[in-house]
């Protein structure tokens, strides 16, 4: 997939709002512990997008000034960046990197000051829907379905397998949605959010954090599977 950089530096501001508290009963209380409700708004900084073929969009395009993020207590944590024409969370203070390919695959990481994705901590999120082969590919180490159709139509000589990540483990939330967990560097753990649809898009969010954030994780994870839901009814 052939990208422009997208550079942005984003930093949040957090108020918590008084919300009632309630208990999370959703589909997703069996991957992710249930919590009381509270509401934090978190201001979004738009970064401006570098790529020129994207002007036209640049121009008649606004971030939204707030992004309200529920069931959550991690009060001064999370961020809120503006970037390729969507809003992605993270931890404060992280830094990141996005970019658009020509027909319109996205793909962001972000980093603490200073990191790399290969031996700390990291966040990247991608929106894959002009490539049906990198669909399938990146969605057959997941779903099944998508493993037999890679296979039965780009690896019929099994030339380029899918290789399934040692350690995998992956949990079905709703139809097409899938979390996931695999072991990494000592202290460390990756989970992971997908979506794959064979008419549409594939949606992947991959959270490298510390063990001992596993609260963030959790946050995390349970965002961005809201905002499937909320991708999927547009």
């Amino acid at each position: 997939m052939k990208v422009v950089p997208v550079v942005f530096l984003v930093l949040s501001v957090i108020s918590c709002n008084s919300g009632t508290a309630n208990n999370n009963t959703d589909a997703t209380t069996d991957t992710i512990a249930a919590r009381k409700v509270t509401e934090t708004t978190l201001n979004v900084i738009p970064s401006p997008t570098l790529d020129p073929k994207h002007d036209s969009i640049a121009k008649n395009f606004t971030y939204p000034a707030t992004f309200t993020l529920n069931d959550t207590v991690l009060k001064g944590q999370l961020a809120a960046f503006g970037a390729a024409y969507k809003v992605w969370l993270g931890p404060k203070e992280w830094i990141g990197r996005g970019a658009i390919g020509a027909e319109g695959d996205i793909l962001v990481t972000l980093l603490p000051p200073n990191g790399h994705f290969l031996n700390g901590p990291y966040i990247v999120y991608s929106d894959i829907s002009s490539c049906k082969s990198c669909i399938l590919f990146s969605a057959a180490q997941y779903f099944p379905e998508a493993l037999a159709k890679y296979n039965a139509e780009y690896n019929k000589d099994n030339a380029k397998p899918v290789e399934i990540p040692k350690g995998l483990e992956v949990k079905q939330v709703s139809p097409g949605v899938m979390t996931y967990s695999k072991p990494w560097k000592k202290g460390m753990v990756i989970r992971g959010v997908v979506s794959y649809t064979e008419t549409g898009h594939y949606y992947e969010a991959e959270f490298a954090l510390p063990q001992q954030h596993s609260e963030l994780g959790d946050v995390l994870v349970k965002a961005y599977i809201e905002q499937i839901r909320q991708k999927r009814a547009q």
